[in-house]
C-alpha cells in the first residue's frame, strides 16, 4: 500500500518555464515492481531510504541499485522500471514534476546517449529541498505555487553546482555550495539554449556571460566537466533528434540547430550518436 505524506498537483501554467506540475513525498510498499513513463514533465526523484533497484530499458536491461541519497533526473518521456522488492522495508521517496526544465541549462548533465542522470547527494540537500516543495503543496495547495517555484529555483541552483565523476555520475556535497557562485553553468547553458540556431563563438558566449574567454573556458570546464563548445554541440544534437522525429528535412534541421551545412550536421550527428540521421529516424520514428 502506498501512502502520500505530502504533495499537490498544480494547474498548468503554459507561460511559465520552468514550472512545477506536481510534487509528493511517498511511503511505498516494498513488494512492488512497476513500469513508469515520465510523461510530459521531467521527473526529479530522491531516495530518502534504500529503494530497491531500477533500470532504464532504452539504456540497458541491467537493474541498478537505488540507494539512499540518489537523485534521478529523468527527461520527459523516459520509460523506467522500479523494483522495490529488494529494499526489504517500506520505501521513502520524494519527487517533483517540472515542465520546461530543458530551458534552464541542465541538459549538459545528461549522458550523450543516455536517458537519465544520477546525482549522489549524501548530505540530503536535494531530498530536503524536494520535501519542502511537497509540503508547500500539501499545506498551501494551489496558492503555494509561487512559493514552491522559489524553492525550485534553489534546487536548480544546487544541481548546477554538482560535479561530474569519472563514471558519469554526479556528486553534490554541501561544501560545493560554498565553493562557487550559484548558477554559472546554468547561466551559460541558458544562453546556449536560446541561441542554438545562431553561429556562436567562445567570444560570443563570454560576452553574454560578462567574463573573459579564458575565464569562461576554465571555469565552465572545472564546474561541468566539459567545454562550452562541446555542451553547445550536445544541445544542438538533442534538438536535432527531436526535429528529425517530427519528420523535418536535413536542411531544416541544420538551419534550426545552428549547423553551417547539412553535411556538417550529419558528421556531428553520427559522431555523437553512432547513427546517421536517416538510421536514427528509421529506428526511433
Amino acid at each position: 500500500m502506498d501512502t502520500m505524506f505530502a504533495g499537490h498537483t498544480w494547474n498548468p501554467r503554459p507561460s511559465i518555464v520552468p514550472a512545477l506540475t506536481h510534487a509528493a513525498q511517498w511511503e511505498r510498499d516494498c513488494h512492488v515492481s512497476r513500469e513508469i513513463i515520465a510523461g510530459t514533465a521531467w521527473a526529479l526523484d530522491y531516495a530518502l531510504s534504500d529503494a530497491g533497484t531500477y533500470c532504464i530499458p532504452e539504456e540497458s536491461d541491467v537493474f541498478r541499485k537505488r540507494s539512499v541519497g540518489l537523485c534521478r533526473i529523468l527527461p520527459f518521456g523516459t520509460k523506467y522500471k522500479d523494483d522495490l522488492r529488494s529494499a526489504g522495508q517500506r520505501v521513502h521517496t520524494c519527487y517533483c514534476g517540472i515542465v520546461g526544465l530543458e530551458h534552464v541549462g541542465l541538459q549538459y548533465m545528461l549522458p550523450n546517449q543516455g536517458k537519465h542522470t544520477r546525482v549522489w547527494d549524501k548530505d540530503g540537500l536535494i531530498g530536503k529541498t524536494l520535501s519542502r516543495i511537497a509540503w508547500i503543496g500539501e499545506e498551501q495547495g494551489e496558492n503555494g505555487f509561487w512559493n514552491a517555484q522559489a524553492v525550485l529555483s534553489e534546487l536548480i541552483a544546487m544541481l548546477a553546482k554538482s560535479q561530474r565523476q569519472d563514471n558519469g555520475d554526479w556528486w553534490l556535497r554541501e561544501s560545493y555550495l560554498r565553493q562557487k557562485d550559484y548558477g554559472f553553468v546554468a547561466q551559460v547553458r541558458a544562453f546556449l539554449e536560446y541561441n542554438l540556431e545562431k553561429s556562436l563563438s567562445l567570444e560570443d558566449i563570454a560576452e553574454a556571460c560578462e567574463v573573459s574567454v579564458s575565464s569562461l573556458s576554465h571555469r565552465y570546464r572545472q564546474e561541468s566537466g566539459e567545454t562550452p563548445i562541446h555542451a553547445l554541440t550536445v544541445m544542438r544534437i538533442d534538438k536535432a533528434k527531436r526535429l528529425f522525429l517530427e519528420d523535418h528535412s536535413l536542411a531544416v534541421v541544420a538551419e534550426r540547430c545552428g549547423f553551417r551545412s547539412e553535411s556538417y550536421l550529419s558528421r556531428c550527428f553520427s559522431k555523437m550518436t553512432g547513427l546517421s540521421p536517416r538510421t536514427y529516424k528509421q529506428l526511433h520514428g
